[in-house]
């Protein structure tokens, strides 16, 4: 699980700071090909329903990537109910 983020937009960036500039641009460039790849493996075509199981990092990435290839509805299951805040998705929170 990624610990650190750094956005363009935003000079800070969130995370240890014992963790390098590098490190930190490492772990966006892990998290986002990752939750695009795993959209783009399900042949979404525009009006599809799509659910991604954990809605951590790199599941935000796979719910805006299957926004962005066309999924009707993007369904996010995860145990922790701040996860799966992301705009423009349905929650299903998982009781453990």
């Amino acid at each position: 699980m990624a610990r650190s983020l750094l956005s363009p937009s935003r000079p800070n960036t969130i995370g240890p700071r014992t963790t390098s500039h590098h490190e930190r641009v490492l772990f966006l460039s892990d998290i986002l090909p990752t939750g695009y790849m795993g959209a783009d493996m399900c042949d979404i075509t525009p009006g599809d329903v799509v659910a991604v199981w954990g809605a951590g990092p790199v599941g935000q990435f796979a719910i805006a990537s299957a926004r962005l290839l066309g999924a009707e509805r993007v369904i996010a299951i995860d145990r922790f109910p701040y996860r799966s805040k992301r705009e423009g998705c349905e929650k299903v929170v998982l009781e453990p």
